[in-house]
């Protein structure tokens, strides 16, 4: 049975964006398809992380910034220092926050 995940996100006081994603149980990596039209900025070879453990070979993406793709132009207009109010909701819990 997947892992559900509900975001939502309150930008500029009214503008709401809502994205699910289900993670496999067993892995913790999203379920579903990758984006068809991956950038370059997904490509394990850009900036990989010092602590990555794939290797770049074998791994062409990053698979976190792969599960990242559909969501970073949802909040490409932000700064870093506007103000969201963000909501989690799981089978276990929600939680709410105002931040910057």
């Amino acid at each position: 049975m997947a892992i559900d995940i509900i975001y939502r996100c309150w930008l500029t006081g009214v503008e709401k964006t809502t994205f699910e994603i289900q993670l496999d149980p067993e892995t913790l990596r999203r379920m579903g398809p990758d984006p068809d039209d991956l950038p370059a900025w997904a490509d394990l070879s850009f900036k990989q992380c010092p602590n990555c453990r794939l290797d770049a070979q074998a791994h062409l993406h990053c698979p976190l910034a792969v599960d990242l793709v559909e969501i970073v132009p949802r909040f490409d207009h932000l700064l870093s220092f506007d103000h969201i109010e963000a909501e989690v909701v799981t089978a276990e819990r929600t939680v709410r926050v105002k931040a910057s």
